[in-house]
């Protein structure tokens, strides 16, 4: 650890929706991992910038288990029971286009055709606000 440098961080967002994220950041660490899991209500997309199939989705989650012949749930105060699901996994192929380029090409587009960018204040002020109620959060 090095005063004033954060070398690992664990962020954690809410979001309305019952959307959250956990981030794990360290520009220190051994190992270079570009990952982001997408857990939804019917499968999971996994992104990994580092690996040749970038994109995994998988056929895999809960499904509560129905009993036949219950009324409501609350007549019957039992835990649920779930079935568990692992099904396929699909590998799209994705033509790999440097991210960095995209930004540059795109910022480039909207000076050139005077439009509005992707990522534009509102979005900017919308980062930045979460990076300072992040960062004090861990101040003491």
């Amino acid at each position: 650890m090095q005063d004033g440098i954060d070398d690992v961080v664990f962020l954690s967002l809410t979001y309305p929706g019952k959307i959250m994220a956990n981030i794990h950041v360290s520009w220190l660490d051994p190992q270079k991992v570009r990952k982001m899991i997408v857990v939804g209500s019917k499968k999971m997309v996994v992104y990994d910038d580092v690996a040749d199939d970038k994109i995994a989705i998988y056929d895999k989650g809960i499904d509560r288990r129905a009993v036949l012949g219950e009324n409501m749930d609350f007549d019957n105060p039992r835990p649920p029971e779930f079935n568990y699901r692992s099904g396929d996994i699909l590998l799209p192929q994705v033509k790999f286009i440097e991210p960095l380029r995209v930004e540059a090409e795109h910022f480039l587009d909207c000076i050139k055709n005077k439009s509005t960018p992707l990522t534009g204040l509102a979005h900017a002020r919308e980062v930045v606000s979460i990076l300072e109620q992040a960062g004090m959060a861990g101040v003491k």
